[in-house]
């Protein structure tokens, strides 16, 4: 029988609070997702069909790829 250690436990946990952080980002960064977002969240875009509030996201979104601190340099895979 293989007896757990807390650090053992710790890690385990911490790697998967990592990933589900990492799927939650993903699913959040989704063109479809932010436009419901903006559409609620500001004021700007708060009459504006869905399809025009997506069409106004360019490009992208750097999930995990660009800091948000601007004092740390991005990671390049």
């Amino acid at each position: 029988m293989e007896v757990r250690t807390k650090i053992a436990n710790a890690i385990d946990t911490a790697g998967d609070r990592a990933k589900y952080d990492n799927e939650v980002k993903e699913l959040l960064s989704q063109k479809p997702i932010l436009a419901w977002i903006l559409h609620d969240c500001v004021e700007e875009f708060a009459g504006m069909p869905m399809d025009e509030i997506g069409g106004c996201i360019i490009g992208s979104p750097k999930v995990n790829r660009e800091p948000v601190d601007r004092d740390v340099k991005p990671h390049h895979d």
